[in-house]
């Protein structure tokens, strides 16, 4: 099992899918230990500099038998995992792919993004348009085209190490005013 101290990690399937993004504080590995099987997902680091703590399975077996302090926040833990499932439906479940790119967006921004001066908000993960794509079940095509367009009208630019989302509101707006609502789906395009 490993803690992240510093830095994001990606949670990738073995056919490049990937599962989840978790950031400082978050754990991963303790399904694999609860269950008594390998961890079925590659752990990959998102941002150039990760720090992590990692724990010995037998060693995370008797801490939660001797001490019930430990045994809560693996609870919690698988918990704040099933949390992070449902969001990835939702961001699944919301609609035309625009949706969907914004609520991941949205999402994104909502975990780990970072306010600018100018208002504008930068997330510091840096995720391919494929990537991109296979977080919210899209073609790399019709990705890249949002994307531009996104930064055509400055909603949306990409930098080295991330995105900076230059009107959250905007966003917003794509998702219908809904920020942090369940998701109505709409009709695919």
């Amino acid at each position: 099992m490993a803690l992240i101290a510093s830095g994001l990690v990606k949670i990738v399937q073995p056919g490049g899918a990937i599962v989840a993004i978790l950031g400082p504080h978050e754990t991963f590995g303790e399904l694999a230990i609860v269950g008594g099987s390998s961890y079925w997902a590659d752990a990959v680091a998102a941002t150039r500099e990760l720090e992590l703590l990692c724990v010995d399975a037998s060693a995370v077996h008797a801490a939660s038998e001797s001490s019930p302090a430990f045994a809560r926040a693996m609870s919690r833990a698988l918990v704040s995992h099933g949390r992070v499932l449902h969001e990835k439906i939702r961001i699944m479940s919301a609609g035309c792919v625009e949706r969907r790119l914004a609520a991941l967006l949205q999402h994104l921004l909502e975990r780990f993004g970072d306010e600018l001066e100018d208002g504008s908000m930068v997330v510091q993960i840096a995720l391919s348009r494929a990537e991109l794509a296979c977080l919210v079940g899209a073609t790399v095509e019709t990705t890249i085209r949002m994307m531009s367009r996104w930064q055509r009208e400055r909603i949306v630019s990409t930098v080295d190490d991330g995105f900076v989302v230059h009107s959250p509101r905007r966003l917003d707006e794509i998702l219908g005013g809904t920020a942090g609502a369940p998701l109505t789906p709409s009709a695919p395009r």
